[in-house]
């Protein structure tokens, strides 16, 4: 019959065998040194994570000797070029207890390092492969640094703002100079409901898309913009990502043509190729055709806007279109009209010009 001491012994082997098959099953690398710096035990994955020392690191191996042929054999990145003052560091300062330290290896791999200390005094190492957590960090932080470059150099006005007080988070440099030093979107509207109304607009389906309103700019004058927005969650608040366009130089460009379009002596009109919607008539356009919201109702014959379209669409441009047209009178009356084809807003959109030929005609008749 075996003793006591053979029991006590065969089950001190037994624990002794699972620690050893616990730690080999660690994906971390563990590494157990004496009081005196000397190697003890380690499992696979220690080893295999210093391919360049991996037969140096047995029991009894110092844990400066292993350091050192790391660094001779270019083993840490941190120590390239720099081999002994690097290990005069890491000499002088010994196992960092209770720090967690970054290690980079040539081979690209960077493992997160912590000391232990053993009641023995010694300590024990632990190495947690972040490989990939770094590779993640470094691609977030460039799409990070991307981003901001675009944000602070974007010529529009970014602003992502608290949707329930609309207190600011981010505002783009675009912002400050078109809106001002403000610490609240609210601030950037005259009526607070013109902030419901946007708010409710977005609740709708998430989202808006080109948004016109008019805000308060940096002087405190009225300021017409258009808007891109949307709906987001950020740690567990509403916020609202707008991008805002200043429309108060193109709202001026427009207001000039307009003035000169109306004083132009003589009849032009924008239309929509496609509806005939009516977008824009002069004061002369209006005489000789009078109020009319569709420019279909021009034509004396139903197919002649036809016709006239397929030449525009064909070449881009019409001149001296000579037809029959309905007055304000309701009356027939032979005209000729002179166009352009334009992109405006999206859209096809038809400037012409139309010459009431009444006239001419009848001298032509009469010189006949």
């Amino acid at each position: 019959m075996k003793t006591e001491i053979e029991t006590g012994s065969l089950e001190k082997a037994k624990i002794a065998d699972l620690l050893v098959d616990a730690i080999e099953a660690l994906s971390e690398g563990i590494a157990v040194y004496d009081a005196n710096n000397r190697l003890v035990t380690c499992n696979q994955r220690y080893r295999d994570m210093f391919p360049l020392i991996a037969e140096l690191i047995v029991p009894g191996a110092l844990w400066h000797d292993l350091l050192r042929a790391g660094a001779e054999r270019g083993q840490y990145v941190a120590a390239m070029g720099r081999e002994q003052e690097w290990l005069k560091e890491r000499f002088e300062s010994g196992p960092q207890y209770g720090q967690t330290l970054e290690i980079e290896l040539t081979g690209g791999a960077v493992y997160q390092v912590k000391f232990g200390k053993t009641r023995q005094g010694g300590f024990v190492v632990t190495n947690t492969d972040v490989s990939e957590e770094r590779q993640a960090r470094v691609v977030a932080q460039e799409q990070e640094n991307i981003l901001r470059t675009v944000l602070q150099t974007s010529p529009l006005a970014i602003v992502m703002a608290k949707m329930s007080d609309g207190s600011i988070l981010y505002r783009s440099p675009g912002t400050v100079a078109l809106l001002g030093d403000k610490k609240n979107a609210l601030d950037h509207y005259f009526d607070p409901q013109d902030r419901e109304d946007y708010i409710n607009a977005l609740k709708l389906n998430g989202s808006v898309d080109d948004y016109r309103i008019n805000l308060v700019d940096a002087d405190g004058r009225t300021c017409a913009t258009t808007s891109w927005g949307r709906l987001i969650d950020f740690e567990g608040e509403t916020y609202i990502v707008t991008a805002i366009m200043d429309l108060s130089e193109r709202q001026a460009q427009e207001e000039l043509i307009r003035r000169v379009m109306e004083a132009c002596p003589t009849p032009i009109q924008m239309t929509d190729a496609e509806t005939g919607e009516v977008l824009f008539t002069s004061p002369e356009t209006q005489l000789l055709f009078g109020k009319v919201d569709q420019a279909k109702t021009f034509y004396a014959e139903p197919d002649t806007r036809k016709r006239y379209l397929e030449q525009l669409r064909a070449n881009g441009s019409v001149t001296e279109f000579k037809a029959q047209y309905i007055n304000a009178r309701g009356e027939r009356f032979w005209g000729s009209v002179s166009s352009r084809l334009i992109r405006y807003n999206g859209q096809d959109v038809i400037v012409s010009h139309t010459r009431d030929l009444t006239e001419q005609l009848k001298i032509e008749d009469e010189l006949a």
